[in-house]
């Protein structure tokens, strides 16, 4: 169930998704402190917007047995982009701070921006607790949103 401002919040990124698809980049990150709404206002998102949600934790750390040393910023975006083009379409990956937790400043920054240079046909949004300076990250602040 949606509260009245997560309501107001989907409706305000819908549209900013709808804006990403005349874009050369179409990620986006959505952030903020837990238990907030993210992933309640990621799960309406992609279902709104035809978009694949992945509960990273779930999906892939749990139900694929990977262990999470594994799993460099390398192998993450290989991953992100092997389920949008099996979806055909764009996706929201949640819960990603559990391997997120494990990298160091720097790998953060890196993957970030990786992320922001991330050519893919469709939209991907990343949902995240981590909190860096993703305006300037991504080199856009249209392409971030705080969710409080």
């Amino acid at each position: 169930m949606l509260y009245r401002n997560q309501h107001q919040v989907v409706d305000k990124l819908t549209k900013r998704i709808e804006n990403l698809k005349g874009m050369a980049y179409r990620t986006m990150v959505i952030f903020g402190p837990p238990r907030c709404g993210k992933s309640t206002i990621a799960k309406e998102l992609a279902q709104r917007c035809a978009l694949r949600y992945v509960d990273f934790l779930e999906e892939v750390l749990v139900s694929l047995e990977v262990k999470i040393e594994t799993f460099n910023r390398h192998k993450l975006l290989d991953y992100m982009r092997e389920t949008i083009m099996a979806h055909g379409a764009g996706a929201i990956f949640d819960e990603l701070d559990g391997l997120l937790v494990t990298w160091n400043r720097s790998d953060l920054v890196s993957f970030f921006g990786s992320l922001y240079r991330f050519k893919v046909a469709f939209p991907v949004i990343v949902v995240t607790r981590q909190d860096l300076d993703f305006a300037r990250l991504l080199n856009d602040p249209s392409r971030v949103y705080r969710v409080q």
